[in-house]
């Protein structure tokens, strides 16, 4: 297999919200800074936003672990009020103050209680906020930050999606949002270190990819980190299906040919 080829231990660039396959990037690394201390300091939901593809998803994993915090992901916010609450009431039940899970407020703010109580806040990130129409559902997400048992909420609230969901969102839910960071594609710089840092972690003990093939990966790629890793994953590919020992700009162009990135970004 390819891997071996090249001497890693396992697929660089599989897709993943792990936060174990986290890179320290400057742009990221801000990012995560301002939202550890928004919430941290308990001033109020988070709104991370940006296009598709630039990681948003794992950077909130990410801040749970530098947090220190579970985080509670919510990836089909298009579903009713009743059935978020019971999706909520479910997967919080399971923490450390677990309590037989019912359908009412009452019960999720009772449980929220306990769990903050017993010295857990949990993080609840809101995935693809932008497809959230249900007036109920943004007032559900309202209620969730007004429930305080020890002073500041008992949970902290990330909203994650394009930026279009600004425009959209409930004025009363938007008037809370203390924090609106917004995620850009990487820069060549960023982007290169990226595609090392996914190589590093997967075992590699030398560069790969030579650095014409990085240029010409970013620029294919558009500099988001999602298109990174579907291009260099099949350039990989290509390079050893050619028993190269590394991977050039033209195994990454014909990955790229292979994977119409920017006509579908």
């Amino acid at each position: 297999m390819f891997l071996a080829h090249f001497g890693m231990a396992s697929n660089p660039f599989r897709e993943t919200t792990n936060p174990g396959s986290y890179v320290a990037l400057p742009t990221r690394e801000s990012a995560l800074r301002r939202l550890c201390y928004i919430l941290e300091h308990d001033q109020g939901p988070a709104a991370l936003h940006g296009p598709p593809g630039l990681g948003k998803s794992l950077l909130a994993q990410r801040l749970g672990q530098v947090m220190e915090a579970r985080v509670v992901e919510l990836r089909i916010p298009i579903m009713p009020a009743p059935q978020l609450l019971q999706f909520l009431l479910n997967e919080l039940a399971a923490g450390p103050a677990a309590i037989p899970a019912r359908e009412s407020i009452t019960d999720l703010r009772d449980l929220l209680a306990a769990t903050a109580l017993a010295g857990s806040r949990p993080i609840v990130v809101v995935d693809d906020a932008q497809l959230i129409r249900d007036p109920e559902t943004m007032g559900l997400l309202k209620l969730l930050h007004n429930f305080r048992s020890l002073g500041p909420p008992d949970l902290r609230l990330i909203l994650i999606g394009e930026s279009e969901f600004l425009l959209d969102i409930d004025p009363g839910l938007a008037d809370l949002i203390a924090c609106r960071v917004l995620l850009e594609p990487l820069d060549a710089a960023e982007s290169a270190t990226y595609v090392q840092g996914r190589l590093d972690l997967a075992g590699a003990t030398r560069a790969i990819f030579s650095e014409p093939a990085l240029e010409t990966l970013h620029w294919a790629a558009l500099g988001r980190p999602r298109h990174l890793n579907r291009i260099a994953s099949l350039a990989l590919l290509i390079a050893y299906a050619r028993d190269l020992d590394s991977v050039d700009e033209t195994a990454v162009a014909l990955a790229a040919a292979e994977l119409p990135i920017a006509n579908a970004a």
